[in-house]
C-alpha cells in the first residue's frame, strides 16, 4: 500500500489550500482566514494508550514541532492550557487539549475557536488546529512609558453602557429571556449575569489570503452561555460566540 502514496493538492477559489496524502489519510488545510488544520485517520493496528500526562507531553512537542510557540515573524508566543477533555475515536480513549496564548501577557482571542486544538488518541495525532499570528505594533495599545495601561483603550464601563442593550437582544432571540422594559433594571441584570471581564487582543479574520493578519484590543464580557467581544478602542460589537 505505501507504494501507492501521494500528495494531492486542492486550491479552492476563496484562497483556502488543501493538501491530502493518500487516500484521505491525512489532510492539511491552510484556510485564508489564518488557520491550518491538520487531520489524520487514526491506525487502530498501532494504537497504544497513553496517560494524560504522556499524552500532554506528545500534544506538546508535536505544537513545537508543527509551528512553534512563535508569531509568524518570531515574536515569543506564551501558551497555556485552557481546557482538556476525554475523547474517544473508533473506541479507542484519547485527549483533545486546548491551548490558548498571550502576548504581552493579554490573551489573544478568535471569532471561532481556540488558538490552538490537539486531539492525541494514544501515540497519534489525530487532529491539529491553530491560528496563525504575524504580530505587527500592537503592545502599543495597552501601555506607555507612564506605565498607564489603559491609555488607549475605553473602560469596561463604557463598553458595557453602550452594549448592553446587544446583550439583551442575544438572549432573548436565542433563548426567550424576558427582561422587562426597565431600562435600569435591565442594565442591572445584565451586570449581575457577567461572570467574568477581561482585556486582550482579538484576531481578525483575513479577507484575502496574502492580507496580515491583524490584532486589536478587545474587551470580553463572559457570561453563563456566552462570550461577547468589543472592539476597546471604538465600543463596537466583535461578535459573540457560545461557551463550549
Amino acid at each position: 500500500c505505501d507504494n501507492f502514496d501521494f500528495i494531492r493538492k486542492i486550491e479552492e477559489t476563496n484562497g483556502t489550500v488543501i493538501y491530502m496524502y493518500g487516500y484521505g489519510q491525512k489532510m492539511l488545510l491552510i484556510d485564508r482566514k489564518g488557520f491550518i488544520e491538520y487531520k489524520e485517520v487514526l491506525n487502530t493496528d498501532r494504537y497504544t494508550a497513553v496517560n494524560y500526562t504522556d499524552a500532554l507531553e506528545i500534544a506538546v512537542s508535536f505544537v513545537t514541532q508543527h509551528g512553534s510557540w512563535k508569531t509568524l515573524n518570531g515574536t515569543n508566543i506564551y501558551p497555556y492550557l485552557k481546557e482538556s477533555v476525554n475523547i474517544e475515536e473508533a473506541s479507542r480513549k484519547g485527549y483533545r487539549f486546548t491551548f490558548g496564548y498571550r502576548i504581552n501577557g493579554y490573551p489573544v482571542y478568535y471569532q471561532e475557536g481556540e488558538a490552538i486544538e490537539i486531539k492525541v488518541v494514544g501515540n497519534q495525532i489525530t487532529y491539529y488546529k491553530r491560528f496563525l499570528l504575524n504580530q505587527k505594533d500592537t503592545l502599543q495599545y495597552f501601555s506607555n512609558d507612564s506605565g498607564d495601561s489603559t491609555r488607549n483603550i475605553l473602560s469596561a464601563k463604557n463598553i458595557l453602557t453602550n452594549n448592553y442593550e446587544y446583550i439583551k437582544e442575544k438572549y432573548v432571540q436565542e433563548n426567550g429571556y424576558n427582561f422587562g422594559n426597565n431600562k435600569e433594571e435591565v442594565f442591572n441584570t445584565i451586570v449581575s449575569m457577567i461572570n467574568m471581564v477581561d482585556v486582550g487582543y482579538f484576531s481578525l479574520d483575513r479577507k484575502k489570503p496574502d492580507e496580515e493578519i491583524q490584532l486589536i484590543p478587545a474587551w470580553i464580557f463572559m457570561t453563563d452561555k456566552y462570550v461577547f467581544l468589543f472592539n476597546a478602542q471604538t465600543g463596537d460589537s466583535l461578535g459573540s460566540k457560545p461557551i463550549r
